[in-house]
């Protein structure tokens, strides 16, 4: 045998020694066919190494097809030609493509021989005449037709890297890359592998055939890029190549960002000589994208570039979806088409990059430099630019990782581009403060333009959002002083799921995956995204899978039952404990933060991590069972009732002033409680001002007892003689320990403003309650007192689990005897911190509660 090997040279890159395998002539008329011969493992050999001194070993047999031995044939055996490897042929060196070879190492056997017939090895691709008569569809199918089985190459393979049984294959030229923020590349190299279905009739004048996709090579890591041929002519057809590619290579590409739109609104385009129906939304995008030089341009658009009829596809690539973003030179954002309106808005953005739009002695704002836009003219401009803002496509789900990861995100309309993606939200955050700040501000806007009928500040905070992940996913990859403080798990999938809870995606699981490669603390994770199973499934897998990884049931706290029926689809099929995601929350979260400071996003901290510790902060070790398990669809978890809803206060659940809506509060709840006797709280007024901000009591302190701490005098707190705490950046290390969990520092004390934000969002969809003992709360609106169909609903019970940081609430299954329902989560000023197992527990701690309760029986919530 000729010595064959792999050696590494000087400069680190792999070269192939040996003599080369020579191809044997055939008869054709005896119709003979060349088998592959794989030979079986070397003693010892598990197949589970790469390619090293055991090569793999073959022979090649020469058989008329007629008297063939059996064998089993290989299909969709195309591996990324570009990178290749050594495997020795009749003794002799042969090289195939990376893919190929991992094949054949992991398909030997120890015991025996296997006789394959493989298109790209037993067909010589240098011989004219093997290729006019055996390299065609009718004689592949042919082969599968007469052979003893058929092999998916590309699938047998996608398993063993499910199984991690080996390592996919990555040029090491570019194994080591390093992320540029910003910059554009000089060059942008093309790809350079364009493959074909066998058998396909090609024309991109006179297109006949529909596309058929090829399989990627997962083994390289494979994605396929569009190459938009150039026109000088804008209405020109597209006329569209789809190349492979591995994602760590020397390509530069633009990864597009769009509204897929209406499936029903398609149009043909020409890919690779064949039609291909696509949705109008991306043709539009793609033929913006074309350039009119002789330099055709690269995409990558998720409607093409992954076959969308192919669910184990779809399944393995959305988790490098995020790698594709990441990895390209930039991401183009098309928002859609120009209207009336878009290029005014555009052309505003420039004018409101300013950290704070400022204010002339007659309370107009001064916008614009060098020169002032005329007053008169901004309110037209707000409206242009808010009416812009409301576009779908800063509420599509998918758009948080595009933006998030993107190196260069640039915002498209029409034929207009070239706007940062970061210059847009600042300009959204200036707004929002304008609005906030003048209150006839709106009714100017709307008198300016009569197509706006409506303005809700809230609907700002998309764009916010956008950047925000982005913002938490650059970290300190920033240029100039940095104040924030960004924890690099930061932004946690919890975290990220209540964030983008009101984004919107046309598949209820797309809500789920599309945070996947946002989400910063998945390692270890114990879940694959899969499309096949139904939506309830994969939330409750998903939820399962994240509480017993984390050790906290902090996750079902995002749940907010309701009576299953016709509108409620979701918790006719999944347990009550498990999040909906798919649909706008109903009330605020408490578990974790959901409210974004009205500041630049580019100085804000990151908001994860627990608010409250209820349960004393405890937390499940993993592999342990010990506070809480999954048996089937129910949780079994310790848990201690220690109250129920006694009363609950009816309120509006739209404050147009928050004060007044706590001026309301506090005389109900004084009135309430002398006229009953409680006396849980020294200051019943005091209890109500910090619950209505989401705080414990001794965040709120009376005036009097803080005299340092600045704020508004007219504020409803300063009225009633209360001052806030409120806290300051994460980093900063003297925090005072009772500052707010949710009211920022601002000036030396806070802004009354952003306090009433806070009051806001805290009493966003809840209820003031009243329990047995006496104690206050927040109970969600959802959870009435009597059921749909007019029975009560029974006790709500209020409890407190372990693992979990707020208190929870749950009510009695009506078909299952001793088990529990949940409802949803409330606050319940006096237990935030754990005090209530301290306190009527008597515990030190509460650690040494939930040890004591080992052993008890466990709550089960269906």
């Amino acid at each position: 045998m000729t010595a064959a090997k792999v050696v590494v040279n000087d400069q680190g890159f792999r070269e192939i020694q040996g003599e080369p395998f020579q191809y044997g002539t055939l008869d054709f008329e005896k119709e003979e066919i060349r088998f592959l011969v794989l030979e079986r493992c070397a003693a010892g050999d598990d197949n589970n190494g790469g390619p090293g001194s055991d090569l793999v070993s073959c022979t090649i047999e020469t058989q008329p097809l007629c008297h063939a031995d059996p064998f089993i044939a290989v299909r969709n055996a195309r591996g990324y030609r570009l990178l290749e490897e050594l495997i020795i042929v009749n003794g002799k060196c042969l090289i195939v493509s990376a893919a190929l070879e991992r094949f054949l190492r992991h398909f030997r056997r120890p015991d025996r021989s296997v006789r394959l017939w493989i298109r790209y090895i037993c067909i010589d691709q240098c011989n004219a005449d093997e290729m006019s008569h055996y390299w065609t569809r009718e004689f592949q199918d042919k082969m599968y037709e007469v052979a003893q089985s058929v092999v998916d190459m590309q699938r047998f393979l996608r398993d063993l890297l499910d199984r991690r049984t080996f390592e996919k294959v990555v040029d090491s030229r570019y194994r080591e890359w390093t992320k540029e923020w910003h910059g554009l590349p000089e060059q942008w190299p093309l790809p350079k592998v364009y493959p074909i279905k066998l058998g396909s009739k090609a024309s991109n004048e006179h297109p006949t055939q529909a596309y058929q996709y090829v399989p990627l090579d997962t083994v390289v890591d494979e994605t396929r890029m569009i190459v938009i041929d150039p026109s000088e002519d804008r209405q020109a057809p597209l006329v569209l190549h789809l190349a492979h590619s591995p994602l760590a290579s020397d390509v530069a590409y633009h990864a597009l960002s769009y509204t897929w739109g209406d499936a029903q609104d398609s149009v043909e385009v020409t890919v690779m000589g064949q039609l291909m129906r696509i949705r109008k939304n991306l043709e539009r995008a793609l033929r913006r994208l074309r350039r009119s030089s002789s330099h055709a341009c690269t995409v990558w658009a998720d409607a093409i570039c992954i076959n969308q009829s192919d669910t184990s596809e779809k399944s393995h690539q959305i988790p490098r979806i995020a790698a594709v973003y990441d990895q390209a030179a930039c991401v183009v954002c098309d928002v859609g088409e120009e209207d009336r309106y878009s290029e005014l808005a555009l052309d505003f953005v420039k004018h409101l990059q300013e950290p704070v739009i400022r204010m002339d002695e007659d309370c107009e704002f001064i916008v614009g430099k060098p020169d002032r836009i005329d007053p008169g003219d901004v309110p037209r401009l707000c409206a242009a630019l808010y009416m812009f803002l409301m576009r779908p496509y800063f509420r599509r789900a998918w758009v948080i990782q595009e933006v998030a990861l993107a190196s260069n995100p640039v915002i498209v309309c029409g034929m207009q581009n070239g706007t940062p993606f970061e210059a847009l939200e600042k300009a959204a955050t200036n707004l929002s403060d304008m609005i906030l700040r003048d209150p006839d501000l709106v009714r100017k806007m709307k008198d300016s333009t009569p197509d706006l009928h409506s303005v809700d500040p809230d609907q700002l905070l998309f764009i916010r959002k956008l950047v925000f992940f982005r913002h938490l996913h650059m970290c300190r990859n920033r240029n100039g002083f940095i104040m924030h403080g960004i924890r690099n798990t930061a932004p946690g999938y919890l975290e990220a799921a209540i964030l983008a809870r009101d984004f919107e995606a046309a598949v209820p699981h797309d809500k789920l995956f599309a945070l996947w490669n946002v989400a910063r603390d998945r390692a270890g994770l114990d879940y694959v995204a899969d499309y096949s199973r139904t939506y309830e499934e994969t939330c409750m897998d998903f939820t399962k899978a994240w509480c017993v990884h984390s050790g906290s049931l902090d996750m079902i706290a995002a749940s907010e039952f309701k009576k299953p029926g016709d509108h409620q689809a979701f918790y006719s099929k999944a347990s009550s404990w498990c999040p909906d995601f798919s649909t706008p929350s109903l009330s605020s979260s408490l578990v974790r933060r959901e409210k974004l400071r009205l500041a630049q996003t580019s100085i804000l901290d990151d908001i994860d991590g627990r608010v409250y510790c209820a349960d004393g902060n405890v937390r499940q070790e993993p592999g342990d069972s010990k506070y809480f398990e999954f048996k089937g669809n129910t949780l079994h978890c310790m848990g201690v009732i220690l109250d129920k809803v006694d009363g609950v206060v009816a309120s509006t659940t739209e404050y147009p002033s928050a004060d007044a809506a706590i001026f309301g509060l506090f005389e109900f709840c004084k009135g309430f409680f002398e006229k009953n006797n409680i006396t849980t709280y020294n200051d019943v007024a005091q209890a109500v001002v910090a619950m209505v901000h989401g705080d414990c009591i001794a965040s709120w302190p009376k005036r009097a007892e803080r005299p340092e701490m600045l704020q508004d005098e007219d504020s409803d707190a300063a009225v009633h003689g209360y001052t806030c705490i409120p806290f300051k950046p994460r980093l900063i290390p003297d925090q005072d320990p009772n500052c707010s969990r949710h009211v920022p520092w601002f000036a030396g004390g806070y802004s009354s403003q952003e306090a009433s934000q806070v009051a806001r969002t805290i009493m966003r969809g809840r209820h003031v309650f009243v329990s047995e003992k006496g104690y206050l709360g927040l109970i969600p609106n959802f959870v009435s007192e009597v059921e749909g169909d007019g029975h009560s609903r029974g006790a709500l019970h209020l409890a407190i689990l372990p693992t979990c940081s707020i208190p929870v609430l749950l009510g009695d299954h009506p078909e299952i005897e001793g088990a529990y329902r949940f409802l949803g989560t409330c606050f319940v000023q006096g237990w935030m911190e754990g005090e209530v197992l301290t306190e009527e527990m008597g515990c030190d701690d509460p650690a040494e509660f939930w040890e004591a309760m080992t052993g008890t029986d466990k709550l089960r919530i269906v």
